[in-house]
């Protein structure tokens, strides 16, 4: 079996940027996918909010919160999950 290193996350709603942040948090490539780009960018406000909170609080640096972001891509596309190794729906 294989190591997991990217994770498809299929819906930028609560729970999937919620699950693409903690995924990505620990160390994971994460694609999210959604139907609209406008959905995608809802997905990575509330990503990017949450982490802002976590800085402001002293529970994270800024550091990680930019490492973290650059863990994420988003996409459109069913087909850029070609090379994921786990998916989460």
């Amino acid at each position: 079996m294989s190591q997991i290193k990217t994770v498809g996350v299929v819906g930028a709603g609560s729970m999937g940027s919620g699950i693409a942040n903690a995924f990505a948090m620990n160390g994971y490539q994460v694609i999210l996918r959604d139907i609209k780009e406008e959905f995608l960018q809802g997905g990575l406000q509330r990503i990017e909010k949450f982490m802002e909170k976590s800085v402001q609080r002293g529970k994270l640096s800024q550091e990680d919160k930019e490492a973290t972001l650059g863990r994420i891509q988003t996409t459109t596309e069913l087909a850029d999950f070609k090379e994921v190794d786990f998916v989460v729906e």
